[in-house]
């Protein structure tokens, strides 16, 4: 198998992901036995459109024209994105208010 795979397992199923050369999910209901397969649309490293569209926003910006998010939106996501993974490592909630600080 080429590429990174994930597996998610849960009480009522399981999904497995395979990214890379031929990228897809894969569900499997564990009281069924069904199983379900979902082509995953990638690049060549495994992305799925994202840096095509942060580049294409980019260029757009230098280009003088109105981006998609302002820099404070996009300062905000980035708090948003550090606190879940600070509360994600120490089990805790974080307050949005002391990441300015």
């Amino acid at each position: 198998m080429e590429g990174r795979t994930l597996r998610i397992d849960g009480s009522l199923g399981t999904i497995r992901g395979r990214f890379g050369g031929r990228s897809e999910l894969e569900v499997h209901i564990h009281a069924t036995g069904k199983r379900m397969v979902y082509p995953v649309k990638t690049d060549l490293f495994g992305h799925a459109e994202g840096d095509y569209g942060l580049m294409r926003n980019f260029v757009k910006v230098l280009d003088g024209e109105q981006g998609k998010t302002s820099a404070d939106e996009a300062l905000l996501s980035h708090q948003l994105a550090f606190a879940a993974d600070q509360a994600r490592i120490n089990k805790r909630i974080v307050d949005l208010n002391s990441l300015s600080q």
